[in-house]
């Protein structure tokens, strides 16, 4: 029989939610930072598109490495 694997796009989209209720209890300052953050995450994905991927977290985490690597963000 056949087996259903979830794409690694909705294994992703699961940790940014749940990511975003951690963000969600944290003082509105941090919780704004963190929005900013993560805002245009979507760049990101993209550039994993046809890169097999193990853990969703890892785009998660180069993500905001990226964003920190960024001028506009410190």
């Amino acid at each position: 029989m056949g087996r259903t694997t979830v794409s690694y796009r909705m294994a992703l989209l699961r940790e940014l939610e749940r990511f975003r209720k951690i963000i969600a209890r944290l003082p509105k300052d941090e919780e704004a930072r963190w929005e900013e953050i993560l805002e245009d995450i979507e760049d990101t994905i993209s550039i994993y598109s046809d890169i097999p991927v193990n853990d969703p977290l890892e785009i998660i985490y180069f993500h905001i490495l990226r964003r920190f690597l960024r001028e506009d963000v410190s």
